[in-house]
């Protein structure tokens, strides 16, 4: 079993780590102004100073499930975007610095599962140590049950089970040999596909995009697939309106790539890029970010594609 999950977690981390461009989004109760820097640098800069300050709201109100959320997609954010993803960029041989960013990154998604997990168990216990599995033919009565267990959640609750899933994600992900983390992975999936149902178009397609990486990461015995994957990309990219860089960048990463089409990374690439930065309206932090990656991917295509 262990074994089973370790080479799960491969197959995941390059997925959904080290060759995509995840960004968790930060949803409407974010600084609208944040999400408006096209500066991810200056953003990085100042995001340490805004968790601190969301600490301190949170700490005057523990019961506040918005405030855990707001400060669990804060972690989130950091973790993924400017820890992982300055050691996505660090030279092999700054192996030290890369594993310290690394680690520091996965203390986050740890502390975002520990905020948020209270809230879901207030509703649903005993979820998390459900022992279960997920796919076509599951039909083991602890499946029923975690199922069934979704149902005490509104389309409010969508962005807590989106976070909490995604910490849980992030975190086999970036250690699958995380035992404890790698328990809650049915139960995470379970999570998502719930946020799904409740609120589809959640930030511009977030949740879609998140499950696109998941469905295509997992096995089906796991509740993968890639019909549902394909699917949920074009919800994302409807719901975004065709300006989530992460997406495309997600897309020639997770199936150009993988199809050794050369031609298709670089045209999903090149959409990412072509994005404009100019609209206030839009995240432009994110795009800014997946950019980033973009120019890198492209530049070392051949990398990637073979």
């Amino acid at each position: 079993m262990k074994t089973r999950i370790a080479a799960l977690g491969i197959a995941l981390v390059l997925s959904f780590a080290l060759n995509s461009c995840v960004v968790f989004r930060l949803g409407s109760i974010a600084n609208e102004v944040f999400l408006g820097e096209p500066d991810y640098a200056l953003a990085g800069e100042a995001l340490p100073s805004f968790i601190k300050v969301s600490e301190i709201q949170r700490a005057a109100s523990p019961n506040d499930q918005d405030a855990a959320v707001t400060l669990a997609s804060l972690y989130l954010l950091y973790g993924t975007s400017y820890l992982e993803g300055e050691a996505f960029f660090l030279p092999y041989e700054d192996y030290e610095q890369r594993e310290t960013l690394i680690a520091r990154a996965r203390a986050l998604y740890a502390r975002s599962y520990d905020l948020l997990s209270p809230f879901i168990e207030k509703k649903t216990p005993g979820l998390f140590s459900l022992d279960f599995q997920l796919g076509p033919d599951a039909t083991d009565e602890a499946v029923r049950r975690a199922v069934s267990a979704m149902k005490p959640f509104k389309k409010g609750d969508a962005p807590l089970l989106y976070y909490c899933s995604a910490a849980i994600f992030a975190g086999f992900a970036s250690n699958p040999l995380d035992f404890k983390n790698a328990s809650r992975m049915a139960a995470a999936f379970t999570l998502l596909e719930r946020a799904l149902a409740l609120d589809p178009g959640y930030s511009n397609g977030a949740i879609q995009e998140l499950a696109f990486q998941i469905y295509l990461s997992l096995p089906a015995d796991l509740g993968g697939s890639k019909e549902k994957a394909m699917e949920a990309y074009e919800q994302a990219l409807r719901a975004s309106g065709g300006k989530s860089a992460g997406l495309y960048v997600n897309y020639a990463l997770s199936i150009s790539a993988p199809e050794g089409d050369a031609a298709g990374f670089e045209e999903y690439l090149s959409k990412a890029l072509a994005i404009p930065l100019d609209d206030r309206s839009d995240p432009r932090l994110l795009i800014s970010l997946a950019q980033r990656k973009a120019a890198y991917y492209l530049k070392h295509s051949d990398e990637y594609v073979f």
